[in-house]
């Protein structure tokens, strides 16, 4: 086993921080691994290659709803939260992607670190907390 059981539907683990302001006009994706249990897919978008082995819906829900911002969050920081926000980039470049670093946890110090550098660096806007946040919006 690569992980230990994190983010299980109907847990605490799968909640979404209080903390943060929900719309209700949140979409909800459920992604893993494939069918066949061959691969385990970090993005959001589906997996690491270009949709091969699985896809999810949030490429298509996002598109028609003309999104501005996009906030990520959740597990891990350094494999699945990363690769969400840059795959969010990737499909979506004119996307403000966001994330919160305080709505989220990485697995070690050191991959977290370099992610943080590489979502920065891919153009995603990295805020330590949620209050960080809501300071940078305009009134």
């Amino acid at each position: 086993m690569l992980w230990p059981d994190h983010c299980v539907q109907g847990t605490d683990g799968a909640k979404i921080n209080p903390a943060l302001n929900v719309t209700g006009k949140e979409i909800t994706i459920l992604k893993g691994k494939d069918l066949h249990n061959l691969v385990d897919s970090y993005s959001a978008f589906g997996d690491a290659f270009g949709g091969k082995f699985e896809k999810t819906e949030l490429q298509e829900k996002l598109a028609p709803m003309g999104l501005q911002r996009l906030i990520v969050c959740g597990l891990a920081t350094d494999y699945c939260v990363a690769c969400t926000a840059k795959d969010a980039k990737i499909y979506n470049p004119t996307l403000e992607v966001i994330v919160i670093l305080e709505t989220m946890r990485g697995v070690a110090p050191g991959s977290t670190a370099k992610a943080i550098d590489e979502m920065r660096g891919a153009g995603i806007k990295v805020f330590a907390t949620i209050d960080e946040y809501n300071g940078s919006m305009p009134e």
